[in-house]
């Protein structure tokens, strides 16, 4: 009867553990080539699927690093220090993170429900970025961006699940680029945060729907945060003809 207990007590506490504790996880290595859709360039010689833990985390034999040829999904990704090719394809993933790395794209797309955290980040290239929460924060954007953000709940919510978006959450950001923001559902997005600063070079595009309290919001500049805004900004409320002038 004892051994009965424990192993119930062991498989529940199994049950409780969040998915990347019991993950295995499938890290690129870049021995054969770059292509990412190449089984030996895994470690474990699979090419990742919709439920794998992908990491880039490592040297690459050659410095060869991956490059998307088609779009893709995974479970979870994270980038730490080295680089990914995403071209004008989209990684999808449930959750992702990065630590330092380069992002290349060509009018690509990541898309993910949770980012925790982007952080130190360079992305070369125009890009999308459909996110539902998370914190992106000491990243430089090179090109033009376009971030669809659609969280589901607001700001009451607190981190981790569904708390909205936070640009500059501790440290800068810099969009060298077009900037275009779109943000529905219930959630919030949060730009320069804790001190940090978010400079925008380029002109900024605010599209928002559902505004109002406990709605679609947007904050700027909270507790010590600054936002920099180098040309003009407009913000167009959807649906409906409603309107706010450009500010410069």
């Amino acid at each position: 009867m004892k051994k009965l207990s424990i192993v119930l007590m062991l498989a529940a506490a199994c049950l409780l553990l969040p998915p990347t504790a019991v993950a295995q996880y499938v890290d690129w290595t870049g021995t054969v080539s770059t292509e990412w859709n190449e089984p030996d360039n895994w470690s474990t010689h699979a090419v990742p699927v919709d439920t794998s833990f992908v990491r880039i985390i490592q040297a690459a034999s050659d410095g060869r690093y991956p490059v998307l040829s088609s779009s893709v999904k995974v479970r979870y990704f994270r980038l730490q220090t080295y680089q990914i090719t995403i071209g004008s394809h989209t990684l999808e993933a449930d959750e992702m993170d990065t630590l330092w790395g380069t992002i290349v794209s060509d009018n690509g797309k990541l898309k993910v429900t949770g980012i925790n955290p982007l952080y130190g980040t360079y992305i070369q290239g125009p890009i999308n970025i459909d996110l539902e929460y998370g914190r992106l924060f000491g990243i430089t954007y090179g090109g033009d961006v376009v971030m669809h953000v659609t969280s589901k709940a607001n700001q009451y919510n607190w981190w981790p699940r569904n708390s909205g978006v936070y640009i500059s959450y501790n440290a800068n950001d810099t969009f060298k680029g077009n900037v275009k923001f779109i943000v529905d559902g219930v959630g919030d997005l949060n730009i320069g945060t804790f001190a940090s600063t978010t400079l925008f070079e380029k002109k900024v595009d605010f599209i928002l729907s559902n505004p109002g309290p406990n709605q679609t919001r947007v904050y700027f500049s909270q507790r010590g945060g600054t936002s920099i805004f180098k040309d003009s900004v407009n913000v167009f409320l959807t649906p409906g003809p409603s309107f706010i002038p450009s500010l410069s």
